[in-house]
């Protein structure tokens, strides 16, 4: 899986598919593993996963990297009650990769 031999994201691949979908928000991620798998198995029939990585970093510096560019933390998804995402604007996606995150297959 290339995320994770790479040890960042695949933003090529991932806005190829949203442009699929006609959508070009960023990344998503949540701290809901069946959340998590859900879209992994949908984006499945974009050409994409399905696979869940897991993506960890330092906590406070994530909170801290939310706080600095003004990104909310696990909001609702609509069309999926219960289940709540973080959406990583593709712009933040630098700053991010120097939290050092590390990237890890998820069964």
């Amino acid at each position: 899986m290339e995320i994770v031999a790479r040890q960042s994201f695949d933003l090529e691949r991932i806005v190829n598919n949203q442009q699929l979908r006609g959508k070009m928000d960023g990344v998503y991620v949540t701290t809901q593993l069946e959340t998590a798998r859900y879209f992994a198995d949908l984006s499945s029939r974009y050409g994409l996963g399905p696979a869940v990585v897991r993506v960890t970093v330092e906590k406070e510096l994530f909170f801290e990297f939310l706080v600095k560019n003004g990104i909310p933390f696990e909001t609702p998804v609509d069309r999926r009650p219960g289940a709540t995402e973080t959406l990583l604007p593709f712009a933040s996606l630098p700053r991010f990769q120097t939290l050092s995150p590390v990237f890890m297959h998820q069964e």
